[in-house]
């Protein structure tokens, strides 16, 4: 539609590259819609080529009418930077977006009921990383190993098989983390501190007992007996090396 302004039953999607005349009168009539904000690129050239349009308006004019959109609807805004391969994905992007993070840290850390134990958690053990692609990303996750982990990304199950060590994984923008500890069912008892690597949720195999059990022939034993008495000598304990090559040398009588 002219201006860039797209309406859809549930949501309205705007972007950097146009806002029309009237999201003010929007925000006034109370549409039940979720708003959206996407900025696609970086300048206007790019913006041309991704999405063009009539009307252009800086990004600082566009968050002002945003956050008196969500003033006078009381809704929450959200925000989604998309990155686009060789257009805005650059070093410098990928910063700001960092940045932008941080600072929306700093803003929400505020408001929470426990603030002062989420500020001493985030100064200690928060951290923002920049990597270059989405690969490289999960193979930092893999090697945290965390308790939790948000796949916020487009089609999260395409990269749930390269989750090799997490504790918990919450799929895609719609599966807070709380969700799993509360109402969706997984289990809340989780590896720590980098244990997933070796450790998994609890479940019901935690309170299953097992026993193993061993057996072998006379002549199987015969071919592996010296093998298993040189491990018990290097460990000193020739009493284990006797009892596998004694019974190789005893009679069937």
């Amino acid at each position: 539609p002219r201006g860039g302004l797209c309406i859809g039953q549930r949501h309205i999607s705007l972007s950097t590259c146009g806002v029309v005349d009237g999201i003010d009168r929007l925000a006034a009539e109370k549409f039940q819609i979720t708003l959206s904000v996407s900025l696609h690129a970086h300048d206007d050239a790019v913006r041309d080529a991704v999405m063009p349009v009539n009307r252009r308006w800086n990004i600082s004019e566009l968050l002002a009418a945003c956050r008196r959109y969500a003033g006078a609807t009381g809704r929450r805004i959200s925000f989604e930077y998309t990155l686009i391969s060789g257009k805005n994905c650059g070093e410098k992007d990928a910063a700001a977006l960092a940045e932008k993070v941080r600072d929306e840290l700093e803003k929400q850390i505020p408001q929470l009921d426990r603030a002062e134990i989420a500020r001493i958690s985030i100064d200690n053990n928060g951290k923002i990383i920049v990597a270059d692609d989405l690969r490289t990303v999960i193979d930092i996750a893999n090697e945290i190993a965390p308790e939790h982990l948000e796949l916020c990304v487009d089609n999260p199950f395409d990269w749930l098989d390269s989750i090799r060590h997490a504790g918990s994984v919450f799929l895609g923008r719609n599966c807070p983390e709380a969700l799993g500890d509360y109402l969706a069912g997984p289990n809340h008892t989780l590896p720590t501190q980098g244990t997933a690597k070796f450790s998994s949720p609890l479940s019901v195999d935690d309170f299953v007992k097992k026993t193993q059990y061993t057996y072998f022939t006379r002549d199987a034993l015969a071919a592996v007996a010296e093998d298993v008495a040189a491990f018990a000598r290097m460990e000193g304990l020739t009493g284990h090396a006797r009892s596998a090559v004694i019974r190789t040398m005893e009679s069937e009588a």
